[in-house]
């Protein structure tokens, strides 16, 4: 029997992709707490855990004589995780027995402390849970299971890391960068840290290993290939010229560097990264996605299955460390996660006002907080930009009439044209300084004029008329914009009562 673990923040729509596409009878076991999703599929059932145990023999025995079961063997099916997927849709990867057997005799497991207590943070759906559960629980180890919210804040995940006395912790590289800055005191209890699932800072990877009390390492596996492929041990000595290692191969698999006709290259020379060995997964639960990504190449004159990644790396020169590079198509990664932008593309493109869309990854520095960003272009008949238009005006006079320009009317006459109301700062809401803002006034007025006549003037967004009351002689028209009714009609009345601007200046409202 294998298992699926799902997303419970997942929406439906997505669940029910996967769902559909498995073939038979489905049940899906709930947690107590977990709301049933909205879903019409049929042969689907949904139970709650708590309900099986209850209803479940304490005995063990259902009263019935039990038929000999056979063991899983090294090529059963273990689990079946689905990954963001190119076509639009997720892509079920399945990972047979032989993968968690790889992983507990690989050349990490040494280095595991002997009692675990690790933290189990990864979302249960994506493959770095299974690092988590897997390595720990086989090793006799305790697993921390720790809520969604307090991943999110990292004071309250450094007290349960605290309270809890953990000793092991997988993380990826963004949430390392917020615990070196904020929860140092929690690095300092670990024996084990592995960071993986995105590019990891140098400088954050030598800081890491410099708190840890055992050792920190720098990992790299896509799901395709059981959880870990290759790892780095950091050391504090290191440096970095161009970014930290993934290192090599775990034992059981291989990792090489190919171009694009599967090749192998030599060290220094960029190209994609593809492994082998024990931790292949069996192939993707649709097997039409498996041509051109589950593969063969040639390794010391043999012909070895392998399996693309789709990742950018090179053998580091001197060592023959792999370094990573990021990726080679349109896939990306954000806080670990693995998305491919075609996915939300086609989502958005399900939308029937949505004629076209793109999905992009932005970032700003390395090792920064990546962000999302998707545009859309919508069909000309669905077309909501005058409504939009019309909403965002009659917002702004509404802002300016009930908030900004009320009381108007009340300014002193002596201070028209110096009278700063309404400007507060955008920091925490207080008035500012009468001195800074008649020197803004001063400035802007010497840059509009340029020691020149005023001419023609066109001001969109008048106010109380401070600019058109301070632009001096040469004044010839003015024209103004405003949104507020009640401020245009306060400075058409202080325009009609200066007879050097009546008949030439007017400020019309914004409809």
């Amino acid at each position: 029997m294998a298992y699926l673990p799902f997303d419970v923040r997942s929406p439906s729509a997505r669940l029910k992709d996967i769902l559909s596409g498995l073939p038979g009878h489905k049940m899906v076991l709930l947690g107590s707490e977990v709301t049933v999703p909205e879903l019409a599929l049929p042969d689907l059932e949904f139970i709650r855990v708590t309900d099986a145990l209850a209803h479940s023999d304490t005995s063990g025995c259902d009263g019935h004589a039990h038929e000999e079961s056979s063991n899983p063997t090294a090529t059963s099916l273990a689990y079946v995780l689905f990954t963001s997927g190119s076509t639009g849709r997720p892509k079920g990867v399945m990972v047979e027995h032989r993968v968690i057997v790889r992983l507990m005799r690989s050349n990490i497991t040494p280095d595991f402390p002997t009692q675990p207590r690790t933290a189990h943070m990864f979302n249960i759906a994506f493959d770095g849970a299974t690092y988590e559960i897997f390595l720990t629980l086989l090793n006799g180890g305790t697993l921390v299971c720790v809520d969604y919210m307090t991943t999110l804040d990292v004071k309250a995940l450094e007290a349960v890391f605290v309270e809890e006395q953990i000793n092991a912790a997988v993380m990826a590289p963004a949430l390392l960068k917020l615990y070196l800055t904020d929860a140092r005191d929690a690095l300092k209890g670990l024996d084990f840290l592995m960071a993986a699932g995105d590019r990891c800072d140098g400088q954050d990877a030598i800081e890491a290993q410099s708190l840890v009390r055992g050792q920190c390492y720098n990992g790299y596996g896509p799901t395709e290939n059981g959880i870990m492929s290759t790892r780095y041990a950091i050391a504090t000595d290191d440096s970095f010229i161009n970014v930290v290692p993934i290192g090599r191969a775990v034992n059981n698999s291989g990792a090489y560097v190919t171009d694009l006709k599967q090749q192998l290259v030599g060290v220094g020379v960029m190209g994609e990264l593809v492994v082998t060995g024990d931790g292949l997964a069996r192939g993707y639960f649709d097997p039409a996605l498996n041509t051109n990504w589950f593969i063969h190449i040639d390794v010391d004159g043999q012909r070895v299955r392998a399996c693309r990644t789709g990742d950018r790396v090179r053998y580091r020169v001197g060592d023959g460390f792999i370094e990573f590079f990021g990726r080679m198509d349109t896939q990306f990664k954000i806080r670990g996660n693995r998305i491919e932008s075609a996915e939300v593309e086609s989502a958005m493109l399900s939308h029937d006002s949505i004629r076209d869309s793109a999905a992009v990854v932005v970032q700003k520095d390395e090792g920064e907080k990546a962000d999302m960003i998707a545009f859309i272009v919508v069909n000309d008949d669905h077309s909501t930009e005058g409504e939009a238009t019309e909403n965002q005006v009659e917002g702004w006079q509404d802002h300016f009439e009930t908030e900004m320009y009320a009381d108007i009317s009340n300014i002193d006459p002596l201070a028209i044209g110096n009278e700063f109301k309404g400007w507060i700062s955008m920091y925490d809401g207080s008035e500012i300084d009468k001195a800074e803002m008649q020197e803004w006034l001063d400035d802007t007025i010497k840059t509009l004029r340029d020691d020149q006549a005023p001419g023609h003037v066109l001001e969109i967004g008048t106010g109380s008329g401070m600019i058109l009351l301070n632009l001096g002689d040469g004044l010839q028209s003015y024209r103004g914009l405003e949104p507020s009714r009640s401020a245009a009609a306060f400075t058409n009345a202080v325009i009609k009562s200066i007879p050097s601007l009546a008949g030439r200046a007017e400020v019309h409202v914004v409809e």
